[in-house]
């Protein structure tokens, strides 16, 4: 099975922010102080939040395609064909 393209940048971008921003977070310079991240389920910056804001965009997408489709109508497109004679 392949993923589609903008999926795989998602992952990127998410697996990126998460080694530099958390990972910048847990570790000082110094190494002393070293924390312990747990992710939350519910919250602001929790779990679910972080899947509606990655999921929302394709919600968005799928409601301007039902409102103004990108490509033509397949019934119009099959009107305007000439018919095979034989």
């Amino acid at each position: 099975m392949d993923l589609p393209g903008g999926v795989l940048i998602e992952i990127g971008i998410f697996s990126t922010r998460w080694n530099v921003v958390v990972g910048g977070q847990l570790f000082s310079k110094s190494l002393r102080g070293l924390t312990v991240y747990k992710m939350q389920l519910y919250g602001l910056e929790g779990l679910l939040t972080s899947v509606a804001l990655l999921i929302l965009p394709f919600i968005i997408l799928m409601v301007l395609i039902k409102i103004r489709p990108p490509w033509p109508d397949a019934e119009a497109h099959l009107e305007h064909t000439p018919a095979k004679t034989a």
